[in-house]
């Protein structure tokens, strides 16, 4: 490190990325005006790349794709059609870049993420999370206006164009202003092939009164991905989130709510299907700093093959934040005797008028369940998914829209016949 306080990028590192650190050092000649940019990349370098021994990553190995070596991408390729069926605004990105846009009601702008300014501080906390804020180099930024009510969704079809050892980083932003109501629909995709790392924060902004309905779906074939989104959620707002993952080498979900306003609700569900020797972890915290505000839980996950799962869930109650309801539910279903599920929800209570509580189910197919639908003559498939489909429904409630849960149910059909029982 210099005595200016930089580092230098290139001195040797613990971290073994010596590849990607190149490419760092390229990236950031190109954007010295962003000082904050090397802040972020100085912060998860010191704090090293994660380890079995780092306990918020302690059952997700992200580490070896780094040993492996990565290089930056802006290679936007060629990426297939997908997600074309629902109703809405569409919005197409390549690597996080705009492709392009339908045109947007009055009160709707997307534009480049360079019109952002610096990302919240707080971001260092996660390392890899910081390299992502370091290091993108595309993303969007949406703004709801005031009092907007969007009548049809915004759906953002994210697609990904890596090779192995290749990574990218993308940083959106979402405003949604006070007494704005919308739905988002995100589809991720990834083109055949692709093996690298997508690494992707999204900061979102919740106004007072504003309702925010978002969905992501995550179907990103043999790409690794790490997706974070931070949300400051002020007083009166409804924030609901839904994270449908159905297919991806490696997929880890961060989600980081922060309640600052009396009388918000904060709703966040998932569902995972996972077979082969997939991997998702989905890694939530909802911090509690006022009183009166409600948040729900729900994830389920069904895991078959060799696929490995992870929920950790923590609901964090500040002192002066009386009067709080938190419900966290986590329920798995393991449809192999080789697949693995860990589960640690948690919770935090510094409040003494509080109602918190959190469950956590992982168990094999009800066989009892299995044989009565087959003696009144379902075939064996027939019967596990009209019971899969029945595990998932209350993650299927929170879909407003008949048109994504159609997609969405004929989806988790079309998944449940290639998992290996």
């Amino acid at each position: 490190m210099d005595q200016g306080g930089t580092r230098n990028l290139m001195e040797p590192l613990t971290m073994n990325i010596d590849d990607w650190v190149k490419g760092v050092e390229s990236f950031l000649a190109e954007h010295v005006h962003e000082s904050w940019r090397q802040d972020f990349i100085n912060s998860a370098l010191d704090a090293g790349l994660p380890t079995r021994k780092t306990e918020e990553w302690r059952y997700t190995r992200i580490k070896p794709l780094f040993d492996k070596g990565l290089a930056l991408s802006t290679n936007m390729g060629k990426v297939k059609d997908g997600f074309t069926s629902i109703e809405g605004f569409k919005i197409v990105t390549r690597n996080g870049q705009l492709v392009s846009a339908d045109e947007l009601p009055t009160g709707i702008s997307v534009s480049d993420i360079s019109e952002s300014g610096a990302p919240d501080s707080a971001l260092k906390t996660d390392p890899i999370t910081a390299l992502a804020v370091g290091t993108y180099a595309t993303g969007l930024l949406i703004i709801i206006e005031e009092n907007i009510n969007l009548k049809k969704p915004l759906v953002l079809i994210e697609q990904t164009n890596l090779q192995a050892g290749q990574t990218a980083s993308v940083r959106h932003r979402f405003e949604i202003c006070s007494g704005a109501k919308a739905q988002v629909i995100e589809h991720h995709s990834s083109t055949e092939g692709s093996f690298g790392l997508i690494n992707r924060i999204t900061e979102m902004d919740v106004a007072e009164s504003a309702n925010f309905d978002h969905h992501q779906i995550q179907d990103l074939s043999e790409l690794n991905a790490v997706h974070s989104i931070r949300t400051q959620q002020a007083g009166r707002s409804v924030f609901s989130t839904t994270v449908y993952t159905f297919s991806g080498a490696l997929v880890r979900n961060n989600l980081d709510i922060a309640i600052n306003g009396e009388y918000a609700v904060t709703n966040l569900n998932g569902l995972h299907l996972t077979q082969g020797s997939e991997h998702v972890d989905n890694h939530t915290r909802v911090d509690h700093k006022v009183p009166n505000c409600n948040s729900n839980e729900i994830y389920r996950g069904v895991l078959g093959g060799k696929s490995t799962g992870v929920f950790n869930g923590k609901v964090y109650v500040h002192q002066d934040a009386q009067i709080t309801n938190a419900y966290q539910s986590n329920r798995n279903i393991l449809i192999s005797d080789s697949a693995v599920m860990n589960s640690k929800p948690e919770l935090e209570i510094y409040a003494d008028d509080v109602k918190c509580s959190h469950g956590c189910t992982i168990g094999q197919m009800d066989k009892e369940a299995l044989f009565y639908l087959r003696s009144r003559g379902l075939s064996t498939e027939a019967s596990i998914n009209l019971l899969l489909h029945a595990f998932a429904g209350e993650v299927l409630e929170a879909i407003s829209s008949e048109g994504l849960r159609a997609w969405i149910e004929e989806r988790i059909a079309h998944k449940m016949k290639t998992i290996n029982v």
